[in-house]
């Protein structure tokens, strides 16, 4: 056969119905297929067993079928897996089906008696009742002649003798109560002869109607009865007792787990309770028997080889992933001029241009896990799609668009709404744009998922089924909340995955001393989850948290994570040795403030934490949250006024969980010399120049992100490059001690150019684009120049394609932390004009104290040939 005839077609438009469909259009072609021939030798075998007798002749009591000789069939499968259409359309089919003749020139007459959905009935309803009506109907409507006549008659009598036992049915009414002794015991074998015959004479009418409509056997289909509780139990029992002819073919839907758990519970309530606990053995004796019960039920109604499985399309599809193997499925959309795309295809240009993921690998996990949702579910979200999609799989482009991107947020949102909700997140606050609780939610969701590190990248990979739905609802929230906004992108980054980081490792630093839930709690207080505030004051709570691990009277230099502790006071043993080093605020307000020159960028780094006194904090995390909101100020007297808000620096409180308790040290004896001084912060004249860099910056980059969408992958990584790149040149630029070892103005530089490296690896890996060469992926260590000249050729070439990047690396403030010889990378390399690099110069005249670099005096001899060594190490790189 052509490969072409066998192709299965799927109509995404008709997605939402649940009309029978043609054979040859059903999803499930080979559980089709299968169910057919079974039904059809099932039937064969049936009639060769048990021959309807001569028309004349009525069963008699004797001859009676036995139990369990019903044929039924079980049709498994999921919410949302198509089984109801897959039904109908059986139930529609199934008589023409079976009429063909086969090889053998066999074929079998069946008639449909009814199509019954117990959800739709009402409680008080009688499922029996309910197929003696169609039986009746079948019948009463059946051909009409003579011969029939004496059939027709005896039918009569057979549905007349089921009322007797019919009206025990009946709830909650007594025909024995109140009867004298006599005549309860005549009234009682009546009754129970009643009950006895009632499946005989139901058979019996079962194979009039049979003679009557000249058919071999008549079809009944129940539909999802699992998901009405009043009706599912009963209408096992109503197979299980009476529906049990071989007459009759039952075609039953259903989740077999859900089955499950109602026979289970019903079996539950029929066993005694262990009324003392302490008798374990008779507990799990009970368990025991439950379980015995329910597998046992399940198997005498439902056999095995009766049950058929509607597989996801994960399944279905199931070699189609690698390539080498043709399609046999096929989606075709009014939208698309009705032209068949291969589902694969759609798939994966739904996931890179509606999540903005670039990797295959990544695309494959997001597509795996999309195709084992439901099938409805998976429908309706092609069929949202659709509209916004290439029109063949030969034209697939990668552009950004809106509209695509909205409506799969509204359609992932949807199909993953009871997860959600499941999680606390605030679903009407996802719809309405609002960033904070899309930062809220990444962050409880990853920190319930425990892995701190990659988790936040959003992708489908946790062992937890609800977890994984949330992620792929969320990838789509932050492609659609962060697309054509830097802002947006830089919040949420550092509020996301910056927190989800943070937190892991306060887990870590206070995990013998405090309660977790209460540090969560704290923690999410502190960190202001969930709270409308830009990246400049994430920043600065970020720092104080770094900087509580460090106590006042430090072992090291207190050079971590992108931060570095600066003294505010001469430390004690400096004193006699410390010539040519100077407090941080004495560098900025002696050389800068006092000699008419513009403060260097790195005083907008300088923060003060309030428990401890004794230093201040220089950050590149307050740096990028600067980035952020100059990049949002819209006049020269904006940018300006946020100038002055960082600078003089500003004091935060710490982390009520820090444990940093600022005492007298050495190093901040109060009794030294103090070379503080007022800081002038009326600069403004002094600032003209920055600001003119920081708006011809803005006007730069201004249209550079009108097409611009990143995924929760790129900004995902992104932060962790960066935070680990951090750590890694803090470890070892850290050793110096004394009057050894790199200057503060040395370290940002490499903290600028490990914000840099980390924007630009990142862009390039996870941008929609391909790239004739790949940039240099190491991180910066103790270098900024080596590293950034790596870059230089990558950058010049795709600068224009690289938007976070290019943000970042032009931006004055970024740029002020580079030395001259690494700026005139970033400047040839971006052709960058000198009004943006007309900036104030990174160096810093005087050394600035360190905390904890004096904590060794030279009189150590082991202390002193460490530094040298440190020393060398650090002026050789």
């Amino acid at each position: 056969m052509d490969a072409q005839d066998t192709t299965i077609v799927i109509n995404i438009d008709e997605c939402n119905s649940y009309m029978k469909m043609g054979s040859d259009e059903l999803i499930h072609q080979d559980v089709y297929k299968k169910l057919i021939f079974d039904i059809k030798n099932t039937i064969l075998q049936t009639k060769e067993k048990n021959p309807l007798g001569d028309k004349s002749s009525v069963p008699t009591f004797q001859n009676e079928y036995p139990p369990s000789s019903g044929l039924v069939y079980f049709i498994d499968g999921s919410r949302g897996a198509g089984k109801t259409t897959f039904l109908r359309t059986v139930y529609e089919n199934l008589p023409f089906e079976l009429s063909q003749k086969d090889i053998n020139s066999t074929s079998i007459s069946i008639s449909k008696l009814d199509y019954i959905d117990p959800t739709r009935l009402e409680a008080c309803e009688n499922l029996l009742l309910n197929v003696l009506r169609a039986l009746k109907v079948a019948v009463d409507n059946s051909y009409m002649s003579l011969d029939n006549e004496p059939l027709k008659n005896n039918f009569r009598q057979a549905f007349k003798k089921l009322a007797g036992g019919l009206s025990l049915f009946r709830n909650g009414h007594d025909q024995l109560a109140h009867l004298d002794p006599e005549l309860f015991f005549d009234r009682g074998l009546t009754q129970a002869e009643d009950s006895r015959s009632l499946r005989k004479y139901f058979h019996q009418a079962i194979d009039i109607a049979c003679h009557l409509l000249n058919t071999d056997t008549l079809m009944l289909a129940f539909d999802d009865a699992d998901t009405n509780a009043q009706h599912a139990f009963p209408l096992l029992e109503c197979i299980r007792n009476y529906l049990d002819s071989p007459r009759l073919l039952i075609l039953v839907t259903g989740d077999m787990e859900l089955y499950s758990l109602l026979v289970r519970d019903e079996f539950s309530q029929r066993l005694p309770s262990v009324e003392n606990k302490n008798n374990s053995w008779r507990e799990e004796q009970r368990l025991r028997m439950l379980d015995h019960l329910e597998d046992q039920y399940v198997l005498k109604l439902f056999p095995l080889s009766r049950r058929q499985h509607l597989k996801t399309l994960n399944r279905l599809f199931g070699k189609m992933y690698d390539g080498t193997h043709p399609s046999s499925y096929k989606i075709c959309s009014s939208r698309w001029n009705d032209v068949k795309r291969d589902p694969i295809k759609v798939l994966d240009e739904i996931i890179s241009r509606g999540l903005r993921i670039a990797s295959q690998s990544d695309i494959e996990l997001f597509r795996t896990h999309l195709l084992k949702q439901p099938l409805r579910s998976i429908l309706q979200v092609l069929q949202g799609c659709a509209p916004h999609l290439s029109k063949s799989d030969d034209d697939i482009n990668n552009t950004w668009n809106r509209d695509l991107s909205d409506a799969l947020r509204e359609s992932l949102r949807a199909m993953a709404q009871g997860s959600l909700y499941k999680y606390g997140v605030v679903v009407d606050d996802l719809t309405a744009n609002y960033l904070p609780t899309l930062s809220k939610a990444v962050f409880d969701l990853c920190c319930q998922d425990g892995d701190v590190d990659t988790a936040a990248y959003l992708r489908p990979q946790a062992s937890n089924d609800d977890l994984n739905n949330c992620y792929l609802a969320l990838a789509a929230e932050v492609a659609g909340q962060c697309a054509e906004s830097a802002s947006a992108s830089i919040k949420y980054m550092l509020t996301g995955p910056g927190n989800v980081t943070l937190w892991g490792k306060e887990k870590r630093r206070m995990s013998d001393n405090m309660n977790q839930d209460l540090l969560y709690r704290q923690f999410s207080q502190y960190m202001a989850i969930g709270r409308n505030e830009d990246a400049l004051n994430w920043a600065r709570r970020a720092t104080a948290v770094l900087a509580a691990r460090h106590p006042s009277q430090a072992k090291a230099p207190v050079i971590d994570f992108g931060i570095i502790g600066l003294n505010k006071r001469e430390p004690d043993e400096a004193r006699g040795k410390g010539e040519g080093f100077s407090t941080i605020d004495s560098i900025l307000s002696i050389n800068y403030s006092r000699e008419n020159k513009a403060y260097p960028t790195l005083a907008y780094s300088l923060l003060d934490v309030s428990s401890q006194s004794s230093r201040c904090y220089s950050s590149i995390y307050n740096i990028l949250g600067l980035v952020e909101r100059l990049f949002g100020a819209r006049s020269h007297e904006e940018v300006s006024r946020r100038l002055k808000s960082t600078y003089p620096q500003l004091s935060i409180s710490s982390p009520d969980w820090g444990g940093s308790i600022d005492t007298m040290s050495s190093e901040d004896n109060p009794h030294t010399v103090s070379d503080d001084t007022v800081k002038d912060s009326d600069n403004s004249e002094l600032e003209g120049d920055l600001i003119n860099s920081i708006l011809a910056w803005q006007e730069l980059n201004k249209e550079s992100f009108k097409e611009f969408s990143p995924s929760s992958v790129l900004l995902g990584k992104i932060w962790i490059r960066i935070y680990f790149s951090l750590e890694k040149s803090s470890d070892r630029i850290r050793p110096g001690l004394l009057s050894g070892g790199r200057n503060v103005d040395d370290i940002m530089e490499i903290n600028a150019a490990c914000l840099i490296n980390a924007f630009l690896v990142e862009e390039a890996d996870h941008n929609l684009l391909d790239y004739s060469i790949s940039p240099d992926r190491t991180n910066p260590l103790t270098s900024a120049f080596d590293i950034l000249k790596k870059k230089k050729d990558f950058l010049k070439k795709n600068k224009s394609s690289l938007p976070l990047t290019t943000l970042i690396s032009s931006c004055p403030i970024v740029l002020g932390l580079l030395k001259k010889e690494s700026r005139i990378i970033i400047k040839e390399a971006l052709s960058l004009d000198d009004t943006i690099t007309n900036i104030s110069s990174a160096e810093l005249p005087v050394k600035a104290f360190i905390a904890g670099r004096w904590r060794k005096t030279e009189a150590e001899p082991k202390s002193r040939g460490r530094t040298k060594a440190s020393t060398k190490i650090g002026d050789g790189e």
